[in-house]
């Protein structure tokens, strides 16, 4: 395994920069969106500086889709400016097939790019992005230019695809990892496996029709493993009991036993605040007579109440089983030397204490 993941697992800023998106995907977070609502240059500057403040010099520009900005270039230039030393932008890569945009974006400042690849075929594309089944070609094509990119110019650009799991693509995920295998022959990508978000609907409830069966995935992803030896590969909003034996590939063990700060302006655009809720998602858990026994409990992303938990288990089946095995070994698995192995468990420990204490308040 390459340097990639350690890229990902680390303290970032993502900024969500507009609303606008040439895509309608049915499970984005973002929604019905009824205007623009983008940052201006200068409350972006005010953020990233915030940001530097504490250190931070990775971030990711997020949206629905960042690139249809036509400031895009100044806003990286600016943030390289201040000191970002990473830039990623998250896209759909409708984008990329425009004259120069590639050039251009990695002029400006940018490191990598952040491409959703959830579809293996046109129809499925057309009915998860509520566009025309030839933008499919055109998803492909964009990618094609990025690796040719890449070739001509030594590798400059590494990408992360997210394949989020849902229904549209349940048993597609070796036609999709082999897609992305045969066209980005000349770039460094790392593939990351997303489950996804919880989504509802106008009366609160989830739309349990977009959700596939954790049961099977977990089947479908131990079949992979052979296909993704060799690659550089991660989990997110995964339970680590759907994944036995890379459970240490969960970006959501890494962040948390690393202690890492992920800043985002998600809840409100025009304010940072700090992702991560272990505890809060660990008491809210609707599995915690069952999560409780597992020696992972304190760093695994299991479906939360607050959300509507049948968003992440809607099937009997789903249920979590207690992982029994030594956890230390999991952990020198995520470290990358043995000073951070020591430290990492300190803070597995620590999670640990504050889990139990959470529990025991919780029950009584």
């Amino acid at each position: 395994m390459s340097n990639l993941i350690y890229k990902i697992a680390q303290d970032h800023l993502a900024l969500n920069i507009t609303r606008r998106c040439n895509q309608r995907c049915i499970f984005c977070f973002e929604g019905d969106r009824s205007s623009w609502d983008e940052a201006s240059i200068d409350k972006i500057r005010e953020l990233v500086s915030k940001a530097r403040e504490r250190g931070l010099e990775n971030l990711i520009f997020m949206g629905a889709e960042a690139l249809l900005r036509k400031d895009i270039f100044d806003i990286i230039r600016m943030c390289r400016e201040l000191g970002m030393k990473e830039i990623g932008i998250f896209t759909n890569g409708q984008a990329l097939t425009r004259p120069m945009l590639i050039e251009n974006l990695y002029r400006a400042g940018m490191t990598y790019l952040d491409i959703s690849f959830h579809y293996a075929n046109p129809e499925s594309f057309a009915i998860g992005t509520s566009t025309k089944p030839e933008l499919y070609d055109n998803f492909l094509k964009g990618l094609e230019i990025l690796d040719r990119f890449n070739y001509e110019n030594g590798r400059k650009i590494y990408i992360v695809f997210k394949v989020m799991l849902f229904s549209l693509n349940e048993g597609d995920l070796r036609s999709i990892i082999k897609k992305i295998k045969s066209i980005m022959k000349n770039s460094k990508f790392i593939i990351g496996i997303k489950r996804i978000q919880p989504v509802f609907n106008n009366n609160n409830t989830p739309r349990i029709y977009l959700l596939d069966n954790l049961f099977n995935r977990k089947k479908e992803i131990e079949r992979l493993y052979p296909l993704l030896k060799g690659l550089d590969f991660y989990f997110t909003r995964v339970p680590l009991c759907i994944i036995p034996r890379l459970e240490h590939l969960s970006i959501d063990l890494r962040y948390r036993i690393k202690n890492s700060t992920v800043l985002a302006n998600f809840e409100n655009k025009k304010e940072l605040s700090n992702m991560d809720d272990v505890i809060g998602d660990a008491i809210d858990d609707p599995f915690l007579d069952i999560c409780m026994e597992c020696n992972l409990s304190p760093l695994c992303p299991k479906g939360s109440s607050r959300f509507g938990y049948k968003a992440f288990y809607p099937y009997g089946s789903q249920k979590p089983f207690p992982y029994k095995g030594d956890v230390l070994k999991i952990i020198r698995k995520v470290a990358n030397n043995e000073n951070e192995y020591k430290t990492y468990v300190k803070n597995y420990n620590r999670l640990a204490k504050l889990f139990k204490a959470a529990i025991l308040k919780y029950s009584k």
